[in-house]
Order: C-alpha cells, then structure tokens, then sequence
C-alpha cells in the first residue's frame, strides 16, 4: 500500500538534515561491528498478485474512522528486484486511484518505496527501510499541512494468502505514533476481479500523450559511451521495451532491457500525467541502484513529445532533453541529449529506434 498523502512542495534543506538525523537515528542505532542485513531483494515476494483490501482511514482533523474497501494489484519487475502495486480504493467523497513504484538498493540492502496518486501525478518523496523478523518498516520526513511530519509505513502478518499494512504519523520525532490508514489484504483470483471505476472526469487530448507506445517493442539503441568529453566512441545495444498502461492511460510504466558489447541495462521510465498543469513527467530507474530519478517535465505536441530537466552530470550542471519523435503504429523514435550552455547546442548520447512486436497492452498481472 502507499501513503494517503497530499501532495506536498519539495522539502527544504533543514529539513531533509532533519530527516537524515531521524533515519540514522533509526537504522544506525547498532554497533557498526555488525554485519550487514541479509539480502532482502525478495522481501514484497508476498505481496505478487491481486488482493482484496479493506481499509480503515482516520481523515485529516477527524476523529472518527470511515472503511471501504478496494483492490490492490502488485507486479514483479527484474525477478523481484523491484514491483509495482496498484491500489484503488473508493473512498465516502474520493476515489483513491495510486501506484508504488517499490525498488530495491542492493548496496544499502534497503527499499524505496515511492508514491504517485492519480489526482495530482507527482511522485511523493521515498519511503525508505527494509525487512526485519517478517515486519517491513519504512519512513519518511513530510510536510503535511503545515506540521512537519515523520510518516511510517509497516507491512507484517505475511503469510501466502493475507498481509497487513498500517501508516502513522509522528510530530514528536517518533517519539509517539498515531494510525490513521490500516489495511487487511486477501488474496484474491484476479479472474474475478472487478476493478472499481474511478469518477468520469473531462477528457484532455494531452493525457492520451503515450497512446500509442503500449505493448512491447524491439529497440535498438546508439549509445555515446563518454559523453561531453572528445570521445566520439558510439555502442549498440538491442533488446525490449514493455510499456504498461495505468490509470486508464493518465500513466504507464516502460521496462526496457538492452544488452551490448560491454553492458547489459535494465531501465525503468515511469510517466504520469499531471491533470492540473496537463504535462507529463518522465523519471528512470536503474536496476543497480534502487532509487527513481529526479522527474523531466514536458508534453506532447502534434506527435511529438519533449521533455525537460537540469542535472549534474560528471560533477557539472547540465540541461538534459528526451524526445520522442516518428510516433507511427509499428515504429518510433527518441533521442536524449546534454546542453551545457543552456540549450544553445546539444550533444546527443542516446538516440534509440523502435519496431513494435506486439500491440496488446500488457495486462496488470500475470502469475509467477
């Protein structure tokens, strides 16, 4: 399950130190004589499937517990190394319609959990922790209102068939906690599942940007090996692309796996679509890192998408640009490049082609 949060502004700098304190406090409070917890890629193994959930949620200022009840869907992605769950949820005045996109840091032996919610398509800052004695703990710091907020996720009770999520709030520094969403899961056939609908809302042509990308794709990819040095040296690396439709198509989630003379990449590209501002967002993970960049911003116009974001790259400032071009049933094309004199030249380092193999959607869940 992901948090029940609204969206909040990014976090200042005192802070992210405060927070950084809180979770050393946390997860740094043993000798560091001891040896590093054990390998936890396969801890969420339980949660693969679809699963009844019934949920009692505490609203903001309220003191009085509402339930409902609701379907939670989670995909595993690189044999486990990451997954994607599917919550929606209606709820007495909303309908919660979310995704966390869950991914593993092999070096820190911990899960960042990151949260989107259909109605804002902003990725919420991670969740981080990992699995102790079959209970998962994660935390993170928020602005909730205007209180600064410590937010706890538990998952426990694991077995084949059920697990239990609850989320709490602290504003003492975890000193005291207090419930406010707590989840019972079932497991479910998804066979028969009915997914609830979320509530018609007005049809914009922008959220239909990457229509025509679902389903799975061959790519191949030209790759500048040593980008903004003298280098000229090129790779190619050839694979698949699988885009995943969400939310009716307002996200999707491409899983792109190439391999090449020296490497071997893994790639996630998450897009959602903001409804307010009606652009995307474009965000990649890696599957050695565990950790989901910071977001491109941009939109699609006349078949064309382009996007945008500032970045450090080999210690220096640069703007970076993703395209995607040549939209046509059976092919496309996307090109990212470097500008580090503010977008009056660019230096392109990747420039990938597509040839699409199947047009059917991938489905939400398939069994492992």
């Amino acid at each position: 399950m992901g948090p029940v949060l609204p969206y909040n502004p990014a976090m200042s700098r005192y802070a992210i130190v405060a927070a950084f304190l809180f979770l050393a406090a946390i997860f740094s409070w043993a000798p560091t004589a001891l040896a590093m917890p054990p390998d936890g890629a396969h801890d969420f193994d339980f949660a693969f499937g679809t699963f009844h959930t019934h949920v009692r949620r505490l609203p903001d200022g309220s003191a009085k517990w509402i339930t409902t009840d609701g379907i939670v869907t989670t995909r595993k992605i690189w044999n486990g190394k990451a997954n994607l769950e599917e919550l929606e949820i209606p709820m007495p005045s909303d309908y919660l319609e979310g995704i966390t996109l869950r991914l593993y840091d092999p070096t820190a032996r911990e899960w960042n959990l990151y949260f989107a919610d259909s109605r804002t398509g902003e990725v919420e800052s991670p969740e981080v922790g990992r699995f102790a004695n079959g209970r998962g703990v994660f935390y993170s710091y928020e602005m909730i209102g205007s209180a600064p907020t410590y937010v706890r996720q538990t998952y426990f009770d694991a077995t084949p068939t059920s697990y239990k999520f609850e989320q709490a709030f602290s504003w003492d520094a975890g000193k005291t906690w207090h419930p406010n969403f707590v989840a019972s899961l079932n497991r479910i056939d998804p066979a028969t599942v009915k997914v609830p609908q979320p509530p018609a809302t007005p049809l914009s042509a922008q959220q239909h940007g990457f229509d025509w990308q679902f389903g799975l794709w061959n790519i191949h990819m030209h790759a500048l090996l040593h980008a903004l040095t003298p280098s000229s040296q090129w790779e190619d690396l050839k694979g698949t692309v699988n885009v995943m439709k969400l939310w009716s198509g307002r996200a999707n989630l491409a899983e792109i796996e190439v391999s090449g003379p020296t490497r071997h990449l893994e790639i996630l590209a998450l897009r959602l679509f903001q409804p307010q501002t009606r652009h995307w967002t474009l965000a990649f993970a890696g599957s050695g890192g565990g950790a989901l960049g910071a977001p491109m911003y941009g939109s699609f116009k006349n078949g064309r998408g382009v996007f945008y974001d500032q970045e450090s790259y080999n210690g220096r400032t640069v703007l970076d640009r993703f395209v995607f071009f040549d939209t046509a049933p059976n092919s496309a094309r996307d090109v990212e490049a470097l500008s580090e004199d503010g977008g009056k030249s660019w230096t392109t380092i990747f420039d990938n082609r597509h040839t699409r193999t199947r047009s059917v959607p991938a489905i939400k869940y398939v069994p492992h």
